[in-house]
């Protein structure tokens, strides 16, 4: 702007001495010399003056820019400073909170836990308390009913006093009558089975033993009642499948078919009925086993039916009961595959039926002439 200022004074200059007095030419001349040597001086300084113009702008931008970039570097530095520096005021602050609030966490924790417990005892307790106030009310109507039922045996005993005088002329006397006519006809029952016992110890003393002509084997006799039994299982043996004879007790076991015909002569298998016999005889099924068996067993033996607890052998399991029972054949049938047997078990003597196929020992009675 200020180059064309001074253009145009130079214009106005000029312009003003043509309009002037005319001068020599030779004056104009020098002077038009001048005046250009001036207007190029003017030139090249105006033109140095741009190009400074120019170089300081260059400089100016150039610096600018260095400053804006350096500026955007600064605040960026400054940014990523900040913005890391409130990381790890975060992590700080959550690791301080984390210390402080983790106690407290875990603390809640086992006081929840601690609660739940609580609570699970207090509902045990109150079930409890449940279970025991159900069983007091439970107690209480038992109460309730003893003294009901007291009451009513107070009342009963009222009835009972204001009517004693026919109950005591009627009913007790009644009562003592059928009571001692009952005692003594157990009296009588257990004299008459006593003589019974003296007489049959007599007469089994009496019996001279038999003697099986098979064999030579000897057995003692038992006069029992009305019927006269071997005093011993039978040992009579015979080339059969259906026997088995014990090492240990020297006893022989009879299958059912065996048994048919393992008697000797005059002699026969009993039946259930000459069981029945004979028990009904020794006092019955309760009480008669006591009294056959040897007192080797825990017997009696008043009669000298001197029974052995010899037990049984059933094929493909062996022996068993030795020792605790005594089982013989009879020759009653219970079915085709079972036959009945009697047995001796503690104090009693009872039947029951067995499988032919196993194997019991024989005891013989004694054919009636």
């Amino acid at each position: 702007m200020k180059i064309k200022y001074i253009m145009l004074v130079i214009m106005v200059t000029f312009s003003v001495c043509a309009s002037s007095p005319k001068a020599p030419e030779s004056v104009i001349c020098e002077n038009c010399d001048k005046l250009k040597t001036a207007v190029d001086s003017l030139e090249e300084k105006h033109s140095k003056v741009e190009k400074n113009v120019d170089s300081l702008n260059g400089k100016f931008i150039s610096d600018k820019y260095i400053t804006i970039e350096t500026m955007e570097k600064v605040q960026k530095f400054y940014s990523d400073s900040f913005s890391n520096l409130m990381i790890l005021i975060t992590i700080v602050l959550a690791a301080i909170g984390l210390i402080i609030g983790f106690p407290s966490l875990w603390n809640w924790r086992e006081s929840k836990k601690y609660n739940e417990e609580i609570k699970k005892q207090v509902e045990a307790q109150e079930k409890k308390l449940e279970e025991i106030t159900g069983a007091l009310e439970n107690q209480k109507n038992e109460f309730k009913k003893i003294a009901e039922a007291f009451e009513n045996q107070k009342n009963e005993k009222i009835i009972i006093n204001q009517k004693g005088k026919v109950f005591k002329e009627t009913q007790v006397q009644k009562s003592i009558e059928e009571a001692f006519e009952d005692m003594i006809n157990t009296i009588n029952k257990k004299t008459e089975h006593n003589i019974n016992t003296l007489k049959t110890r007599k007469q089994v003393k009496e019996m001279p033993n038999f003697t099986d002509p098979r064999d030579g084997n000897i057995y003692r006799i038992a006069k029992i009642g009305n019927q006269t039994w071997m005093a011993e299982n039978l040992r009579f043996k015979f080339n059969m499948p259906e026997m088995m004879y014990n090492l240990v007790n020297n006893e022989i076991y009879y299958n059912w078919k065996a048994a048919q015909k393992a008697s000797p002569s005059g002699w026969h298998l009993p039946s259930i009925e000459d069981w029945e016999q004979l028990v009904n005889y020794c006092g019955g099924i309760e009480i008669a086993g006591e009294k056959l068996k040897d007192k080797n067993y825990v017997g009696t033996d008043e009669f000298n039916f001197s029974a052995s607890m010899c037990g049984y052998y059933i094929n493909k399991m062996g022996f068993n009961f030795i020792g605790t029972r005594a089982i013989w054949w009879t020759s009653t049938e219970f079915s085709p595959q079972k036959s009945y047997i009697q047995c001796i078990d503690g104090k009693k003597c009872y039947k029951y039926e067995e499988l032919k196929e196993n194997m019991f020992s024989i005891r013989c009675v004694k054919n009636e002439s």
